[in-house]
């Protein structure tokens, strides 16, 4: 009779943390989970799992040890996290998906009338002129871009 052994991920045979995908591929995220018995795997995006149904671009694939995503787009950006669970125990494994591309959102129905501004984006060690236009509203923005995760530090009337 073999007793449980708690689940581990091979991390020589997973994918890796920080995955990098250009907008409109595929991209397939390993988490070679094992244990006996063995681990049921389940996945999250920013801390809410992933369901996926007959119409979504999200499948689970072998027993959940792997993620695959068709199509990506800047919304599928973010970080995911597989969690293996059995009666041994869990373990867990994190990636940062970063969606790469030119990406455009019409704002202006959702701010219409509000003052345009422009913006200068600071990236940790540098200034970087945007040629992003947004219209000032009452709160600060947070904007992900494919290159660079930026908070707004300056905004300038146009």
């Amino acid at each position: 009779m073999s007793s449980a052994v708690p689940p581990t991920i091979n991390s020589d045979d997973a994918s890796s943390n920080n995955i990098s995908v250009v907008s409109g591929k595929s991209v397939v995220i390993a988490c070679p989970a094992t244990g006996v018995p063995p681990p049921l795997v389940t996945w999250f995006k920013d801390d809410v799992q992933v369901v996926p149904d007959d119409s979504s671009d999200v499948r689970v694939l072998s027993n959940g040890r792997r993620l695959e995503i068709s199509g990506v787009e800047v919304d599928h950006a973010g970080r995911y996290r597989c969690l293996a669970k059995n009666t041994a125990g869990h373990v867990e494994r994190e990636y940062q998906l970063h969606v790469l591309g030119l990406f455009s959102r019409n704002v202006d129905n959702f701010l219409s009338g509000i003052p345009q501004v422009a913006m200068i984006l600071r990236d940790d060690s540098q200034f970087i002129q945007s040629n992003v236009v947004l219209k000032l509203v009452q709160f600060r923005f947070a904007i992900k871009f494919p290159f660079v995760h930026c908070n707004v530090d300056y905004l300038f009337d146009v």
